[in-house]
């Protein structure tokens, strides 16, 4: 028998431990497949909770004359860049596609000010005013500094600012925000922007195209 040269016992040595990085835990192809699992599990608890995610998500109307309620959930953060580019992207999709979004709130605790911003949401959403609001917080930037929330809910006609303020205080609110973290949580995502459909979580989303992709028949 042909005894190995010092080259092959290299060779072998190398593709071993190649072989390890991968599936060892944290290695490229354990990281996938981990993914891979809990898109599947996170699939599945959606299917299940489904009623009650449109239940507590708040809906942003398609501007058609048929809509069809919650085709698209949006896990977001208004302090997150991307999430804030894929509200203008979205934005010129529905006025094109036969869709509506809920809108489901994770403020991240990186972003110093998203967590009052999702307060303010709600509490749009609890008085009537919960679209202009949300297009506010995603497309200007003052209330990130000078301008307080109270400020922004005066300036919007839909908001009764005393019924706003009045919603800031009341402990109910950030129960609400909890449940959603709670539902959040139980889904398995962590980060924003997530987007659902009752099929499961999109994968890959960056852009309009990747979201109409997912919506076609």
């Amino acid at each position: 028998m042909k005894r190995l040269a010092w080259l092959d016992y290299l060779l072998i040595a190398s593709f071993l431990g190649l072989a390890a990085l991968l599936v060892m835990p944290g290695g490229p192809l354990a990281t996938r497949v981990s993914a891979l699992w809990q898109n599947v599990q996170s699939s599945r608890v959606i299917r299940a909770r489904w009623d009650v995610i449109k239940q507590l998500s708040a809906t942003r109307t398609a501007p058609t004359s048929n809509p069809r309620p919650h085709d698209l959930i949006v896990v977001t953060d208004y302090e997150c860049p991307h999430c804030r580019r894929m509200h203008r992207e979205m934005e010129e999709m529905q006025a094109a596609q036969d869709i509506s979004v809920g809108i489901l709130h994770l403020p991240l605790s990186i972003h110093r000010c998203a967590r009052d911003a999702a307060r303010a949401a709600l509490c749009a959403k609890r008085v009537g005013g919960f679209e202009s609001m949300h297009d506010y917080l995603m497309t200007e930037s003052d209330w990130m500094g000078p301008v307080s929330l109270e400020e922004v809910a005066g300036a919007l006609e839909d908001v009764p600012t005393s019924d706003f303020k009045a919603c800031l205080e009341d402990p109910d609110t950030d129960g609400e925000l909890k449940r959603h973290g709670r539902l959040i949580a139980e889904l398995g995502i962590r980060s924003t922007p997530t987007f659902l459909m009752k099929s499961g979580i999109l994968d890959n989303v960056k852009s309009r195209e990747d979201l109409l992709r997912h919506l076609r028949p």
